[in-house]
């Protein structure tokens, strides 16, 4: 599926450090992948897993957010929404490390509101923040190869407040009240660089976080994804995995996924269909509702090189 892809949302959405993949597929493993398509929920239960699907090493690979102790004050005020996103930049294509690292150092500025930093992504030892000077402007140090850096923010804005990331290598502007509508969007610097992210405003009725991860053809028409469950504000709650295609019984474009808990609970099922970079789907829990998730996918640095990452948001049924 290398000019298309599931991922759920979205995230999705989600990033992550590129690892070595095997790239011929066992006649076996497609003719799985094929099967499973046509079966109610790709095949998938709600029974218990192991831990990480019995496959730690894999997503390790999909590097965890680190919490941070930012007291900036996030007050809901009277005309102010709340929101969380996440951003994340870098080398978002798997299998191709750059030729030398992209400097990503920068800011991220709200023009009204306020604004805090709740988890950062990978930042290596010499990289991090900057001290704070105000509530609407957080400062980094960024610095790249094969991998990606990546903040989760809380925000409180009025209607119509935009969210600006300006580095070197691009500037961003992302109005929330678009980003909590469309979910998720990105910007490239080129096919292989640039910067992702997703967003949802705060709804207090509804339990909602995002994903990200990484996906992998095993044919042109067939492939596998994995990724971590993030809650709002970054931290890991889970994984999933799933498989994504052609199906005769539900159409082309088609993806199926399973996400448990850290410990191997199974906490749902995800489906629904991919094209054009884009992810939209139902969010199932483990007590029957039924959710959404919306996400966005990122080919590889070389283009029909089947493998990439993805980011979205995720929803569960509200009260």
């Amino acid at each position: 599926m290398s000019h298309r892809l599931p991922a759920l949302s979205a995230a999705l959405l989600l990033l992550a450090a590129a690892c070595s993949v095997e790239t011929t597929p066992e006649d076996d493993d497609v003719t799985a992948i094929q099967d499973a398509l046509e079966l109610d929920d790709g095949g998938m239960t709600m029974d218990a897993e192991a831990p990480a699907f019995g496959d730690e090493e894999q997503f390790t690979a999909i590097d965890d957010f680190a919490e941070v102790a930012d007291a900036t004050p996030v007050e809901v005020a009277a005309g102010l929404d709340r929101y969380r996103v996440v951003l994340i930049w870098g080398s978002l294509a798997r299998g191709e490390t750059p030729a030398s690292p992209t400097d990503w150092s920068g800011d991220l500025s709200l023009d009204q509101g306020a604004m805090r930093v709740t988890r950062t992504l990978v930042f290596d030892s010499q990289d991090g923040l900057l001290p704070r000077e105000d509530a609407q402007t957080v400062s980094f140090v960024s610095h790249t190869l094969p991998h990606v850096d990546g903040l989760a923010l809380d925000l409180v804005a009025p209607p119509g407040a935009s969210l600006s990331f300006t580095t070197a290598p691009l500037t961003a502007t992302i109005r929330l009240a678009d980003l909590a509508a469309a979910g998720r969007g990105n910007k490239m610097v080129d096919q292989g660089v640039g910067v992702m992210f997703a967003g949802f405003q705060v709804d207090d009725t509804c339990n909602s976080g995002f994903a990200l991860g990484h996906w992998q053809d095993v044919t042109p028409e067939l492939g596998r994804f994995r990724g971590r469950v993030l809650d709002a504000s970054g931290a890991t709650e889970g994984h999933v995995r799933g498989i994504y295609g052609d199906s005769q019984r539900f159409g082309d474009d088609v993806f199926f996924g399973k996400y448990i808990a850290l410990d191997g609970e199974a906490r749902g099922l995800l489906g629904g269909t991919y094209g054009a970079g884009d992810v939209v789907g139902r969010w199932g829990t483990n007590n029957g509702g039924k959710g959404a998730l919306k996400g966005h996918y990122f080919s590889g640095a070389v283009d029909g090189d089947g493998q990439g990452f993805w980011l979205g948001r995720w929803r569960a049924t509200c009260e």
